[in-house]
């Protein structure tokens, strides 16, 4: 934290709160994600590379935004980046390929060329020489479906709180309505 205040970053967006996923695509993003959803989002790692030396303690990631727009995933209907968009997720899932299940996913497997991977939407992720899977003791799994759960919850409490700021008003209404006719009473009792 300490590092991040001192280049200026604290209040940079993390990558998991620019991400929108398709329902049913949370796990497997969040398995090939994993560290990158607590990436924080910079224009230019370049300059930022040069203070790293000054980083004492803890891990970082940057993710770099500038020129991700230049980027274009071929054949993205068949790749992860379809179900999930956010500041340059598409670079990162750019070599992810999705399966319906896991066999079918062991069949893609044999095809993938060493830096691709493919994902069940259940989280298995595959390589091709490794396989890693999300359940849900890891302490990262959820995160974005806490996170849309969270964005729910803030929106109920907004409409709620208008509500309430409606109700106050309404309240304060009926009290001077209320006071008005407390006057008009005592006045035609005191004649």
């Amino acid at each position: 934290n300490d590092w991040l205040e001192s280049q200026t970053l604290i209040s940079k967006p993390r990558l998991v709160q620019s991400l929108v996923v398709e329902p049913g695509w949370e796990r497997a993003v969040e398995t090939v994600l994993g560290d990158y959803l607590q990436a924080v989002c910079v224009d230019n790692i370049e300059a930022l590379a040069k203070s790293l030396s000054s980083l004492s303690e803890g891990g970082l990631t940057l993710l770099d935004e500038s020129g991700n727009k230049q980027f274009v995933d071929q054949d993205q209907d068949q790749k992860l980046s379809r179900y999930a968009q956010g500041r340059s997720v598409e670079r990162l899932l750019a070599d992810v390929f999705v399966a319906e299940s896991l066999a079918s996913a062991m069949k893609i497997r044999k095809q993938l060329k060493a830096h691709e991977s493919v994902v069940t939407q259940e989280g298995v992720w595959i390589g091709q020489s490794w396989l890693r899977i999300n359940r849900s003791d890891d302490p990262q799994a959820g995160v974005l479906v806490r996170s849309d759960e969270i964005l729910q919850l803030q929106d109920e409490v907004d409409v709620r709180m208008r509500r309430a700021e409606d109700f106050e008003k309404e309240l304060k209404e009926i009290i001077l309505t209320l006071a008005g006719t407390d006057k008009i009473i005592n006045l035609s009792n005191s004649k």
